[in-house]
């Protein structure tokens, strides 16, 4: 699962939103695959929207909630993820892409 949180930071930079690890340590392994299904929802949804995290947030929501709810993860942890509602405004992914690709033609132009 190093992949996952690979994964999850680079789609939380896209997003703009990092938010903090947990307070003692890495979070325990689901060793037992209880929340496979979630995490694969998960990788679903990021493969559907181009890795772009706030795409996925309910995704992201019901993964950690599995976590939690199997003692995977405190509460605390939880809310220091500071993942957003689904509902919650967006970031315009697309368009920042673009401003991206401008300016690094006026760079090399």
């Amino acid at each position: 699962f190093e992949s996952l949180f690979k994964t999850m930071n680079n789609s939380q930079f896209k997003s703009g939103g990092v938010g903090e690890g947990p307070q003692n340590g890495s979070f325990p392994l689901d060793r037992m695959h209880e929340c496979d299904e979630k995490i694969k929802a998960y990788f679903a949804c990021l493969s559907r929207h181009n890795n772009y995290a706030s795409e996925c947030r309910q995704e992201t929501r019901d993964y950690l909630s599995c976590r939690k709810a199997k003692g995977l993860m405190s509460e605390k942890d939880f809310q220091d993820a500071k993942v957003p509602h689904p509902d919650a405004p967006k970031a315009d992914f697309h368009a920042w892409k673009e401003r991206q690709k401008s300016n690094s033609y006026k760079k090399t132009g």
